[in-house]
């Protein structure tokens, strides 16, 4: 079984090329540092009272949210009521790395339940192939394993703690290992895995991939996750 993987030579533009600024980072009312999240925003997975916490407690500072939302859920929550809080909608992913480049740090505000402890998110190498700091909720065993180069607390206190350490840590020497656990976790490495897995059952005959350095360019390979 293969965990995610990601588009890193798409991400990694934000740590190499200057990027334009999205608009909804111009002329904003708090100027401040960024903290972003992409992906889906929901009841089912999203921590709202973290997320409430963490605008409340960084006042100088703009909680950045894009994705996909539920109206009624953020008013709900009162997300709608924060003045240093911006929901962006859904973008398109080729944007994104445009917002990761304007970001001073990411985070994955995740729940722990049953639905999350099964995730393995396609944003966590998004965030670290653009060199960005990341912080976590401990919220599946498969994050947990990024340990090393990712905040991770269960606490809201220290979560929102670490946002500030990680946005005053951060520097270009931890960047590239950011980036290089992403390059680890990119699909032309998932593919070769897929090799590795399968070679033992074929023969020469049917194996279509004889020499190692083809495998990835070569795997007609298609996952839908």
């Amino acid at each position: 079984m293969l965990p995610n993987a990601a588009d890193v030579a798409l991400f990694r533009t934000a740590l190499e090329h200057p990027l334009p600024k999205p608009p909804e980072l111009q002329n904003r009312p708090h100027p401040g540092k960024v903290i972003l999240y992409t992906g889906v925003i929901s009841d089912l997975r999203i921590d709202y009272a973290l997320l409430n916490y963490i605008a409340r407690q960084h006042t100088d500072k703009t909680l950045l949210l894009v994705g996909p939302y539920h109206t009624h859920e953020c008013r709900q929550h009162g997300l709608d009521q924060l003045p240093n809080v911006i929901l962006a909608g859904s973008k398109p992913i080729n944007q994104l790395p445009a917002y990761l480049q304007h970001a001073d740090c990411a985070i994955i505000p995740f729940l722990m339940n049953t639905l999350t402890k099964s995730i393995y998110p396609l944003k966590i190498n998004e965030y670290l192939a653009a060199g960005k700091p990341v912080v976590t909720t401990p919220f599946s065993d498969d994050i947990v394993s990024f340990g090393k180069v990712v905040y991770i607390t269960p606490s809201p206190v220290q979560f929102s703690d670490y946002i500030e350490q990680a946005i005053y840590n951060n520097n270009p020497l931890v960047q590239l290992e950011r980036l290089q656990t992403a390059e680890n976790n990119a699909w032309t490495k998932r593919a070769e895995q897929f090799w590795h897995i399968v070679a033992p059952y074929l023969d020469d005959t049917t194996n279509p991939m004889p020499h190692k350095t083809d495998k990835a360019a070569a795997l007609p390979l298609r996952i839908n996750l």
